[in-house]
């Protein structure tokens, strides 16, 4: 009886992370298609964003993905106190379209909570490539979820803990900067 309640509870747990992580992955490359100058900033011609004097990868490591919400830089309002995929913005979005998945500006998306035994998704747009991230936080039946949720996607496209955020953190690669072929 109660391994077969874990085991429908990590079922549902990974059918929900895998759906999320496949909207979330959706609306990012949507902003980078609608706006393919993304990481040029809200003017759209090349801006400093960071205000070193010059546009590189500094500015936005992966252009045009959207800048991390936490960059003090970031053109929309400022920076986010976390890399919650909540608070991520089309960087090249005018104001008014800006915000991906909440607030006054959002694009009509709705990121539901995540399931129970997991944390917020996190976004990161670094060197080595864009990534959304969540860590189970709960017992028994997270691990059995993370392995089925891992288990949906080829190798290179998710992995449990990368650069070792931990054996419970699921890292799923919407671009990743590898020589590695996906299998």
């Amino acid at each position: 009886g109660g391994q077969n309640v874990n085991t429908q509870v990590a079922y549902r747990a990974a059918e929900d992370l895998y759906v999320q992580a496949a909207s979330i992955r959706s609306a990012i490359v949507e902003c980078t298609v609608q706006y393919p100058q993304g990481g040029d900033g809200p003017d759209n011609n090349n801006s400093d964003i960071d205000g070193d004097g010059d546009t590189d990868d500094t500015d936005n490591p992966n252009n045009p993905y959207p800048i991390e919400p936490n960059k003090a830089f970031n053109p929309h309002g400022g920076a986010a106190t976390n890399n919650q995929v909540r608070n991520v913005s089309c960087t090249a979005a005018p104001l008014n379209e800006a915000n991906i998945f909440q607030g006054s500006n959002n694009r009509g998306r709705f990121l539901p909570p995540p399931p129970s035994g997991f944390g917020e998704w996190t976004y990161h747009n670094d060197t080595n490539g864009v990534r959304i991230q969540v860590i189970g936080t709960g017992g028994g039946s997270v691990t059995d979820a993370i392995s089925r949720l891992r288990s949906k996607f080829a190798s290179c496209q998710a992995e449990v803990n990368f650069a070792t955020c931990g054996a419970t953190c699921v890292t799923i690669w919407i671009m990743r900067k590898t020589t590695v072929p996906c299998l």
